[in-house]
């Protein structure tokens, strides 16, 4: 961009793809706006244009570029790619420049601030991004996985957190205890205050309830009887389908180790025969 140019674009002024800003900013500021054009369609902020559309520019460029790049590394998560230019203003009194920084359309969107917004550029300006949106941006890059996806009509208190604590105890990670809703919020069962469907289903108080669709699908393997076929024709294969929250939470992962299988025989039958010639490591495990 040169200066004829610059000077176009003021009198155009602000659309999706533009944004003027006086300097100094506030870093909350820069991080939205650098979040805002790197989940829409990309842009360029300017920095050095007063509101009422005059020229002022910035006293050190090479500090604000730096500023910038702070910015964009540190308080964009993840990183927002900038490329800026420097415009001398050679009229100045003073050795003032325009900083343009230019943000490319974000290639692993969704993008947010380092206090964990999301913002999205509109013809007028920005904006959070709405959960339509958000949804959008996260299944358009593939980054949102079934499971992870927050139910906004429950709270904490849909959480059997008892359950959850015995689950920790079961595992030898009782020392977590006492911060269970960080942990929570760091195994994806929990987002913004809202269980997600892999919370719910796993420590839930009732998910039937509010996830009468969903259910937990496992398969198993025999080790040593792959060659043996079941009365449904399949070889060392088990299955078995779960519907939600369990009493007893390790039961989660609907893990079977160690216990006698018969290749032969449904999970519900397998007590009719535990010979040792029938027993069998089967493992489930899920996702």
């Amino acid at each position: 961009m040169d200066l004829s140019e610059l000077k176009e674009r003021i009198a155009r002024w602000e659309d999706l793809h533009t944004e003027f800003k006086q300097w100094p900013v506030q870093p909350d500021d820069l991080a939205a706006g650098l979040v805002a054009f790197a989940n829409t369609d990309g842009g360029q902020l300017v920095l050095g244009v007063s509101d009422n559309r005059q020229i002022v520019g910035v006293d050190d460029p090479d500090n604000v570029t730096h500023f910038v790049d702070n910015i964009a590394t540190n308080s964009c998560e993840p990183p927002v790619t900038v490329i800026q230019e420097v415009l001398l203003l050679a009229d100045a009194p003073e050795k003032k420049a325009v900083v343009v920084v230019n943000i490319p359309k974000g290639e692993v969107r969704p993008y947010r601030t380092n206090r964990g917004v999301f913002y999205v550029r509109t013809t007028s300006g920005r904006r959070q991004a709405s959960r339509e949106e958000l949804l959008r941006l996260f299944q358009a890059t593939e980054s949102l996985y079934y499971d992870e996806t927050p139910l906004p009509r429950l709270r904490l208190a849909d959480l059997d957190f008892g359950s959850f604590e015995h689950y920790l105890e079961k595992i030898g990670l009782e020392e977590l205890k006492d911060d269970p809703e960080r942990l929570l919020v760091n195994w994806r069962l929990l987002s913004n205050g809202h269980p997600t469907i892999a919370g719910l289903i796993l420590f839930g108080r009732d998910p039937q309830r509010h996830l009468p669709f969903a259910q937990i699908n496992a398969a198993g393997f025999f080790s040593k009887a792959c060659c043996s076929t079941n009365a449904h024709g399949q070889k060392g294969r088990q299955r078995k389908k779960k519907p939600g929250h369990s009493q007893r939470p390790p039961q989660a992962w609907i893990q079977l180790d160690g216990d006698c299988q018969t290749p032969g025989l449904s999970l519900h039958d397998h007590q009719q025969d535990r010979s040792p010639d029938n027993c069998q490591k089967l493992i489930f495990r899920f996702r």
